[in-house]
């Protein structure tokens, strides 16, 4: 993953000082990317981000590949039927992208893939964007991200009849969760590994019950004792690269602001739009090889 990551993006830090808040940027190392090898690789992430393969491969390798196509297309990913539709799937594509992207440059661990959870594939999934922590075995920070995907971030938008750009709106956005008890992907990850201890455990096996236990619990104290962690906050945009200008971060630099730390991370694709689209019409295929064995 990292060597494709890398190749595609650079990482750079804003010299300009704001107030609040730091800001980072990504930008394409080269303008003909992304290639077709970084597209297979973005295919491939943002198919296994919505299904484990091995699933499918039970499921469906044994199945003609058109059974296995209209599975995808029925429940797993967004359709493009509508613009709601389509909007979902621009979510879903940024969230998994800033995932990738804060994986490896951040060394973080992304606990759980929320795609996963949908029950219904045209509608985006509730709570905070994207939680991630430090790798190992203690957990001592954690950070939470507000994730926008625009194809023109310097447009402004109405939002609880609110007139302003983005950026103002995410800060905002997280700033509301964080007023509130706002540790439900935690508690949801609490409550999977228990459910999956109790299932090791109806098949005597103490040692893979007695790990989920211990994960369990390990989420669970986060739910509890949320003042013991270093909490961290991002606001995460990813943007069509001709439609960026520094107003955007000035407009925010103009709010006062609770969440602290607080970093922004601005992530400049070109061609973003064409990217996207491209993108939903050849995970299916890309999944199709991937279940299938097949190039």
């Amino acid at each position: 993953m990292s060597s494709e990551i890398v190749k595609w993006f650079n990482k750079c830090e804003d010299n300009t000082t704001y107030n609040n808040f730091n800001v980072i940027f990504f930008r394409e190392n080269d303008s003909s990317f992304p290639d077709e090898s970084i597209k297979f690789f973005l295919e491939e992430q943002l198919a296994i981000s919505y299904r484990n393969i091995s699933f499918l491969k039970r499921n469906y390798s044994e199945e003609p590949q058109q059974k296995l196509i209209d599975y995808l297309n029925n429940y797993v990913f967004p359709t493009m039927s509508n613009q709601i539709n389509k909007n979902v799937w621009k979510g879903d594509f940024g969230e998994i992208l800033a995932g990738l992207i804060v994986g490896y440059f951040q060394n973080l661990e992304i606990p759980i893939k929320k795609m996963k959870l949908k029950f219904n594939s045209n509608r985006s999934v509730f709570s905070t964007d994207m939680i991630a922590h430090n790798t190992g075995d203690e957990i001592t920070d954690i950070y939470y991200y507000e994730i926008k995907t625009r194809q023109n971030i310097k447009q402004k938008e109405t939002v609880n009849q609110s007139y302003d750009y983005i950026t103002v709106h995410a800060h905002n956005s997280l700033f509301r969760d964080e007023q509130l008890p706002n540790e439900g992907i935690a508690d949801f990850i609490s409550r999977f590994y228990e459910e999956q201890a109790t299932q090791y455990g109806e098949n005597d096996n103490n040692e893979m019950m007695n790990q989920m236990l211990e994960k369990s619990k390990k989420y669970h104290d986060i739910v509890k004792n949320p003042s013991n962690y270093n909490r961290n906050f991002e606001l995460f945009f990813i943007t069509e690269k001709s439609s960026y200008e520094n107003v955007v971060l000035h407009a925010l630099n103009t709010q006062t602001t609770h969440l602290t730390p607080l970093n922004v991370t601005i992530v400049l694709i070109e061609n973003l739009n064409h990217l996207i689209n491209t993108s939903r019409d050849n995970v299916i295929q890309s999944t199709v090889r991937l279940v299938h064995d097949v190039q």
